[in-house]
């Protein structure tokens, strides 16, 4: 048999929201960490790639093209998780405000605070998070084109004997 949920007290549901903020706070912070760490990677097997000034031999280039292409999926993989996580508190955060009976003025939720909602879509039209997702997206279109390319040099010599 099924129990029937309590019913949270004000002061609980402060402590939940006051939780829930803390915790989409972090979940940003982290975000932001790995796009960071995410480009670093980027940068390094870019410099593997032209540490003489010109493209590498082709098995290099096949190699570094292959980590570049596992970076971007893994990149893609975890800031989708990512964003799905900021997504979920940002829904508990809504319907917490709702249940406190928040001002819409002082509300942080954007579908509660419509007017802070609008100055940024006014201010802001691409939004941060579809940047990030197709950042990966870019990069591993750009690694596969550089792995095709190294693979072919690598057999065409063999093949056009």
């Amino acid at each position: 048999m099924k129990t029937q949920p309590k019913q949270l007290s004000d002061d609980h549901l402060w402590t939940q929201l006051t939780n829930a903020v803390s915790a989409r706070s972090a979940q940003d912070q982290t975000l932001w960490t790995i796009f960071g760490a995410f480009w670093a990677a980027e940068g390094i097997f870019l410099v593997a790639l032209f540490t003489s000034g010109s493209f590498p031999a082709s098995i290099v280039g096949v190699i570094v093209s292959i980590a570049g292409v596992l970076l971007s999926v893994a990149w893609h993989i975890i800031n989708k998780r990512a964003i799905l996580h900021l997504d979920r508190w940002d829904i508990l955060i809504e319907r917490l405000e709702s249940k406190l009976n928040f001002d819409t003025e002082f509300a942080i939720s954007l579908k509660i605070n419509l007017k802070d909602a609008q100055y940024i879509k006014s201010k802001h039209k691409t939004p941060v998070r579809l940047v990030m997702r197709r950042c990966s997206l870019f990069s591993g279109v750009l690694w596969s084109i550089l792995l095709l390319w190294f693979a072919y040099s690598l057999v065409a010599p063999i093949l056009c004997k």
